[in-house]
């Protein structure tokens, strides 16, 4: 609900006060003289103070009339049709409330000094007359130079009049032009005080610069189409919008006088009708209000050009439903009734407030001035308004309400609570204080007493209902509540037929057999004979024959229990009396077609027969059947109550729903609504006496044996809706109490709750259990362009080494050649060589050429990668041995490449080579065939003819099988819940699983796909067990982590030269996983995008 304050009984225009120290203050001028006929007794100005000071604006309500005080008034002898109020205080400051223009219906302008109003004087200071022979329709105050008002009449001519002046006139703008139409707007130009301009009734607007006095431009909208107001942009002073007050097109025109003054930039559509008046919002240029012929006032968001909220006239909406009632009662009339109701409730003013922010007023034909809080409305542009949006002392907003501002001294930071709903603060509080103090049953009975008050029956008998559930005896208290008591007159007035049936008794006029008639001598002396053999069926028979029907009933009691049944339903039939079908229904436990053949208007009487008779087996299920009969018959109220009693609480709140679903059209009157995507506006107030009815009809459940206690989905939602609303007020315990269901949004609330300032108390309020996460954990890896930066890093690093190694070897050859030139004296002989180790001094930081260190995101480690070979190794590479040099000798010796070798074979020790030959059986040994030559010389190939040796030039990828002795198989069934994994173990299979269910949900896989998906999905199932079972060793375990965290990153480059390493190095061992991990690092680099983020197993 927008509407705050409310004057009523007034035809009139408005002006808001501008004064800082009034802001409350509203001026009124009378539209009509308010004398009956057609008598014209003049009007009156009246000063109205709408108490804002101390009041909260968003609170949802109006004080009307009473919060709303006439202060000061006047009578005029001429009605007003314009009223402007300026914040001039005079050369002297003699007004020290500023001054009231008035433009009134006979072409004069009138002003008066405010403060001397408020003090009863006439106040009146100036009166100037023009030669309009209309109402002077427009007045405008230059906000700039306060002193200037701007005057436009009705024919065509507009005016200036400077109140600084010791002689004020009616200034011509441009002396002799004049437009050649009514003037219905005059606006001040917001940014340059020399600037006005006038909207004609024949559609054009003229753009006056008052220095110059000239016409600076002229726009014209289409022929025939009166422009009815035009504002300026408060912020932007070449800005304009003009409105149009043509039916055929009700549009409003941007204009961007630097862009064209020819064609307007855009047009703004909503309206069904001629527009009356716009006004730009002065602390937010973003909001534009309107008011039309068809009754409605839009909020207009300027940034998307659409109207995003309409203001509530529930006048307009009540005149609306007035009218089709009528209309579908009486055809006939729909033509007259179109042309009243309608335009009786039309808004003719709209206006912002200057210094209320979010406060605008209205004036409408059905005699009613109005102050709306846009605050709420405005929120629907999806932002909040400009005056709300924080500031530099701001430092934001959070869960609940709560906002945190910075105290001046920078130092303290305070917290404090928005209310947007106090009233259902209030009442949540009141509500949870009196289910704190009271008892249960004493609370539906303070319930049911103020429903009483208000004569709200509905409502009233509901909680009688709920009070009787609580009772120790509640079937007792049920007969009660229905009107029957112990002693008591057990019939209701004007239901049954009971009072029918008692006067006709009383009155002798029975249509049933006399129930004892006299028999003769003969007829008795046979029913003795019958009696004295033992024959109870003859003697029955002949009493019912001769109407002694209680003789008949007595011997037959006497007979066994055929007969007596017998003789009962013979009686029945015999026998019309109301009375007798509810005894036939007791007594043959029929309850349920007693239930079908009553009066549905007698519903209580059924209800409390099915009360005094029904079995507690039987009682719910009557109860139902009793409801139902009644739903058919279209009583869903009484039908409610039934299914009460029988603690059936989905069939219980079907009522309770369509009460709720009918609070939608105070919802959108008052503006305390929630929206739901399904129901659409929720009115909070409704929804607040849905939830309790159902809150306490739960307790009842709950103390009885009945099961049925689990809110349906649609039930649950409307919980999370209160929930949600007593969360945003900041009342996050009671929010936690009534919060419900298992959807999304109502566990992310729970969870919410659970972690917000009041922990302790939500947590009590859920029962002690903590909410259900509601959320996916997944693991965060290092993106692409992580591991990408991080690449280029070492890259960096490793070119650093490889210049710092060159630079070594420089200086190493240049030592060497010195050495070579310096004479050597010795006793050697001339071509004996000494072998020599040539290397840097500091090795252990430099790497040999093509090798890069990087480390590995998923266990942090630093392992080693040739960029040349693809080879990897968790080990760092040795730098390779350098050649030997030769000792210098006394003259230049030069060597041929025979002499060369002969002298390498002749540096290799002795020992070393008896020993290769004494293990290979001879003296010629292969490097291709020998790891420690392979070594030395670099000479690795693809195979490793030495099992259980390291592999030289690769990754150290020892594992923990034996060679020579036969591994166990192992199975791909996917069963890897039973293992227990550790871990890392975990995090590789949750990688590569996640990956995997990814294939399987794209549609575009392929049957070929399907099939290659499927032995990728047995290998990885055998990865995982080897890896439970550790029959891989730590270092291959990094590898394979390493290759999972790249494929679930696509960087699948990196994920498949890890592979191949592996199948280089350990194929023989890991070929029953490995082949599959080929295919599916395939699928996923032709399936998945980098852009793809895989969620766990």
């Amino acid at each position: 609900m927008t509407l705050i304050r409310e004057i009523r009984d007034r035809a009139a225009c408005g002006a808001w006060s501008p004064i800082q120290s009034r802001p409350d203050l509203v001026a009124l001028g009378t539209k009509d003289s308010g004398a009956a006929g057609f008598e014209d007794t003049g009007g009156e100005l009246e000063i109205y103070d709408f108490g804002f000071a101390g009041s909260n604006l968003n609170v949802i309500g109006h004080g009307g009339e009473t919060a709303v005080q006439r202060i000061g008034s006047i009578r005029t002898a001429s009605r007003f049709s314009s009223v402007a109020w300026t914040l001039y205080t005079g050369a002297q400051q003699q007004y020290s409330l500023g001054l009231i223009a008035g433009g009134m219906v006979d072409g004069m302008v009138h002003l008066w000094d405010v403060s001397a109003l408020l003090e009863g004087n006439e106040g009146r200071i100036l009166s100037l007359p023009t030669n309009s022979k209309g109402p002077i329709k427009a007045l405008s105050f230059n906000s700039l130079e306060p002193s200037h008002l701007a005057v436009g009449g009705s024919n065509g001519t507009s005016w200036v009049i400077d109140l600084s002046s010791s002689n004020p006139q009616l200034q011509e703008p441009s002396p002799g032009h004049a437009q050649k139409a009514e003037i219905t707007a005059i606006a001040w130009n917001s940014q340059v005080a020399h600037i006005v301009a006038t909207a004609a009734a024949d559609g054009s607007v003229t753009v006056w610069d008052l220095k110059g006095h000239k016409a600076w431009c002229e726009l014209r909208a289409e022929a025939g189409q009166a422009v009815a107001d035009l504002v300026w942009n408060p912020k932007q002073g070449l800005h304009l919008l003009t409105a149009s007050a043509d039916d055929r097109n009700p549009v409003i025109k941007v204009w961007d006088l630097a862009a064209s003054t020819s064609m307007p930039v855009q047009q703004m559509s909503g309206h069904q009708g001629g527009i009356l008046q716009i006004s730009w919002c002065p602390h937010d240029d973003t909001l534009l209000l309107t008011t039309s012929k068809d009754t409605r006032t839009l909020l207009w968001d300027l940034r998307t050009l659409q109207p995003i909220a309409e203001l509530p006239n529930e006048s307009a909406e009540e005149a609306s439903s007035s009218e089709a009632a009528a209309a579908h009662s009486n055809p006939s009339a729909l033509f007259a009734q179109a042309s009243s109701f309608g335009q009786k409730h039309m808004r003719y003013q709209v206006s912002w407030s200057p210094l209320k922010r979010g406060v605008a007023l209205t004036c409408s034909l059905d005699r009613k001035v109005q102050a709306h809080s846009i605050l709420s409305l405005a929120t629907r542009a999806g932002r909040p308004p400009a005056w709300m949006k924080p500031s530099s002392t701001v430092i934001g907003t959070a869960f609940g309400g709560t906002f945190l501002t910075c105290a001046k001294n920078g130092t303290t930071v305070i917290v404090s609570t928005v209310t947007e709903q106090p009233l259902l603060v209030t009442r949540s509080r009141n509500l949870e204080k009196e289910l704190e103090t009271l008892s249960i049953g004493d609370f539906c009975r303070l319930q049911q007493q103020e429903h009483q008050l208000v004569k709200n029956s509905t409502e009233a008998n509901i909680w009688g209902f709920l009070r009787v559930l609580f009772e120790t005896n509640a079937r007792q208290a049920l007969l009660e509540h229905l009107g029957f008591k112990d002693g008591g007159d057990f019939g209701l007035s004007g239901h049954g037929d009971g009072p029918d049936v008692a006067q006709e008794s009383i009155n002798g006029g029975s249509t049933s057999p006399n129930t004892s008639s006299t028999m003769s001598l003969k007829e008795q002396n046979l029913v003795q004979r019958a009696l004295v053999v033992g024959n109870f069926e003859a003697a029955v028979e002949t009493c019912f024959q001769t109407g002694n029907l209680a003789d008949a009933l007595l011997l037959a009691s006497c007979g066994g229990a055929e007969l007596w049944a017998k003789a009962q339903q013979r009686y029945f039939e015999s026998s019309s009396r109301p009375y007798l079908s509810i005894v036939r229904a007791v007594i043959r436990n029929q309850l349920d077609e007693l239930i079908q053949e009553r009066d549905p208007s007698c519903w209580q009487e059924t209800l409390a027969m099915l009360s005094t008779y029904g079995a507690s087996e039987q009682f719910p299920n009557l109860c139902i059947l009793l409801g139902n009969r009644l739903d058919e018959c279209g009583d869903a109220a009484s039908a409610s109550l039934c299914y009460m009693c029988a603690l059936s609480l989905d069939d219980t709140v079907k009522f309770w729903k369509e009460q709720l679903k009918q609070g939608k059209k105070t919802a959108r009157s008052n503006g305390s609504a929630i929206h739901d995507a399904n129901s659409g506006p929720i009115d909070l107030t409704s929804l607040h006496q849905f939830v309790i009815k159902v809150h306490v009809f739960l307790q009842a459940i709950a103390t009885s044996d009945s099961k049925n206690n689990d809110l349906s989905d649609e039930t649950a939602q409307y919980f999370f809706h209160y929930a949600k609303a007593l969360a945003e007020q900041g009342c996050f315990s009671t929010a936690a109490k009534y919060c419900r269901g298992s959807s999304t949004e109502a566990l992310i609330l729970k969870d919410r709750l659970y972690r917000c300032r009041a922990s302790h108390e939500c947590l009590a309020a859920m029962g002690g259990s903590p909410p259900e996460f509601p959320y996916a954990m997944v693991t965060v890896l290092p993106s692409r362009g992580q591991v990408w930066a991080q690449q280029q890093r070492e890259a960096e690093n490793y070119q650093k080494q490889q210049e710092a190694y060159r630079k070594e070897q420089e200086e190493q050859r240049r030592r060497a050649m010195q050495q070579q030139q310096q004479p050597q004296h010795h006793a050697e002989p001339p071509y004996s060589h000494q072998t020599t180790q040539s290397a840097p001094q500091d090795q252990g930081d430099i790497l040999p050429p093509g090798w890069v260190a990087l480390q590995d995101p998923g266990s942090g480690r630093t392992y080693y990668a040739n960029q040349t070979t693809g080879e990897s190794s968790w080990d760092k590479p040795q730098m390779p041995m350098s050649q030997p040099q030769y000792a210098p000798m006394s003259q230049p010796q030069y060597l041929s490449q025979e002499s060369l070798a002969n002298s390498s074979s002749h540096s290799t020790p002795a020992s070393k080579k008896e020993t290769l030959a004494s293990k290979y059986g001879d003296g010629f040994v292969s490097s291709a065939s020998d790891p420690k030559l392979a070594f030395q010389y670099g000479n690795v190939g693809t195979g490793n003819p030495y099992g259980g040796a390291e592999r030289p030039g690769t990754a150290a990828a020892a594992t923990a099988a034996i060679v020579g002795k036969e591994q166990p198989p192992i199975s791909a069934t996917p069963n890897l819940d039973q293992l227990p994994l550790q871990e890392d173990v975990v995090s590789i299979r949750d990688s590569f699983f996640s990956i995997i269910e990814a294939l399987k949900a794209d549609p575009s896989v392929s049957p070929t796909d399907k099939r290659q998906l499927s032995e990728a999905e047995k290998a990885i199932t055998i990865l995982i067990k080897k890896l439970a079972r550790g029959a891989i060793s730590d270092e291959l375990k990094g590898s394979i982590s390493s290759m999972a965290i790249y494929l679930v990153n696509c960087d699948f480059p990196n994920a498949s030269m890890i592979q191949t390493a592996l199948v280089n190095s350990d194929w023989k061992n890991q070929k029953d996983w490995l082949k599959g991990a080929k295919l599916l690092i395939q699928l996923a680099s032709k399936k998945l995008y980098p852009t793809q983020t895989y969620s766990g197993y």
